[in-house]
């Protein structure tokens, strides 16, 4: 089970690009996943349905998204959630492990692991062998979504991932810098594109 936690700022749903890589990269392995979004539902399922999810992970899309993803961490918990609970996104690869282990003890989260990467990933798993985000389409994906979901999703503006890398290193960026940009695969991005203008 993948969750994007409850925006911190009150604005509509965007489409979890991140959540919605993993999940294609997940799928293409044969792993079975649901996203479920806390901005359209705004309670998780009940102990009896999340026990049946092997493990969950939280994605945190920016730093604002932080607070409700440990406030989420520890209602899993409250609930009586055993499985393993991970935390990972494009700012938990930012944040170095230190600093993460502080907000961990701060807020007395000591049963959760952090995913910073896709070799975190590869760990996770198993070492399995996964294909990388840029060679994945998430066309599987989106159209695993809930009908809902993708009203809600398609109905208003969204980003589509092109490509990651840039070889400058401003401060304010969430790019991996200091690399050559990397761009997707042409064609697996085009079946992307097709499926979700159906």
């Amino acid at each position: 089970l993948l969750i994007q936690p409850q925006s911190e700022w009150g604005k509509h749903p965007y489409l979890p690009n991140g959540l919605l890589a993993l999940a294609s990269i997940l799928m293409s392995v044969g792993i079975k996943v649901k996203i479920i979004d806390m901005n359209i539902d705004a309670s998780l399922p009940s102990i009896k349905k999340l026990n049946h999810y092997e493990w969950i992970g939280i994605g945190i899309l920016g730093a604002p998204y932080i607070p409700s993803a440990i406030r989420l961490a520890k209602e899993i918990r409250s609930m009586g959630y055993e499985n393993k609970v991970y935390i990972g996104g494009p700012v938990v690869d930012k944040i170095n492990n230190n600093d993460w282990q502080k907000l961990f003890i701060s807020n007395q989260l000591t049963n959760i692991e952090v995913v910073q990467n896709q070799a975190d990933l590869k760990i996770m798993l198993g070492e399995i062998n996964l294909p990388d985000m840029y060679n994945c389409s998430m066309a599987k994906a989106i159209q695993n979504l809930s009908e809902k979901m993708k009203r809600i999703y398609f109905s208003k503006e969204f980003c589509i991932f092109t490509s990651d890398g840039c070889m400058f290193n401003c401060s304010f960026c969430a790019a991996n810098k200091g690399q050559s940009e990397q761009f997707r695969n042409l064609t697996i991005f085009r079946n992307e594109v097709i499926t979700i203008t159906k």
